[in-house]
């Protein structure tokens, strides 16, 4: 439960108005979103209240319309993990695209190094675009209070990249993913608890398919 003191702070900062219809989210009274770069402190990422599909969600998504896609490093590695938590596939993908541009053809881009492109360079933007590219393809939430977690598979897997696979991802909670897809379709997950961690019990999601997985220290688990 928030503290009552803290929520009545955060509306000082934090209000949603009605703009043409839309619920816009605006951040420190913004009035402008003209410019190119700054995203508001939209909760989706990294934060978990608001989820996809609601309106708040909409709100969200409708502030990264009004601010464009034209950005440097820092500002695209945001928009790539604010798109891919509402679900936006697509829209993460564009900006993941303009971040691996080279610098010379847009704002933003990369080197040819790959380095974030803002002299001398911005490394925020390649962690921040990796972190991205995480999000796309696995999304996670542990409520410590309650000891149990979430994992999302796929959720955000563009068009443009039906085939693949990746391991290593750290979910919350403590847990190894290795995520395998064929045909923009999951073709298998295994899930492994570090072996220093209690059990676990975590609900793993697909698309309409939810499972809740009991996991047991340094066991291997398959969805």
């Amino acid at each position: 439960m928030q503290d009552p003191a803290i929520f009545k702070k955060k509306n000082k900062f934090f209000t949603i108005v009605e703009k043409a219809d839309e619920v816009i989210i605006r951040f420190c009274c913004r009035t402008s979103f003209n410019g190119p770069l700054h995203v508001p402190s939209l909760s989706p990422y990294p934060g978990r209240d608001i989820k996809p599909g609601t309106p708040l969600a909409d709100a969200c998504a409708r502030t990264l319309d009004l601010l464009g896609e034209e950005a440097t490093g820092w500002a695209l590695a945001w928009r790539i993990n604010l798109w891919a938590r509402l679900h936006k596939a697509d829209r993460a993908f564009v900006c993941l695209k303009k971040q691996l541009c080279p610098a010379s053809e847009q704002i933003g881009g990369c080197y040819p190094n790959l380095f974030g492109a803002h002299p001398p360079f911005q490394i925020d933007s390649n962690f921040g675009a990796t972190a991205g590219i995480a999000e796309m393809l696995m999304q996670s939430r542990w409520y410590v209070s309650e000891n149990r977690g979430e994992i999302h598979l796929l959720s955000a897997l563009p068009e443009s990249l039906p085939d693949g696979f990746i391991t290593g991802l750290r979910a919350q909670g403590g847990i190894t993913v290795s995520v395998y897809f064929a045909g923009a379709e999951l073709t298998k997950a295994e899930f492994t608890l570090d072996s220093h961690i209690s059990g676990r019990e975590v609900k793993v999601t697909y698309k309409e398919s939810t499972r809740t997985i009991q996991f047991k220290p340094g066991k291997t688990e398959v969805f």
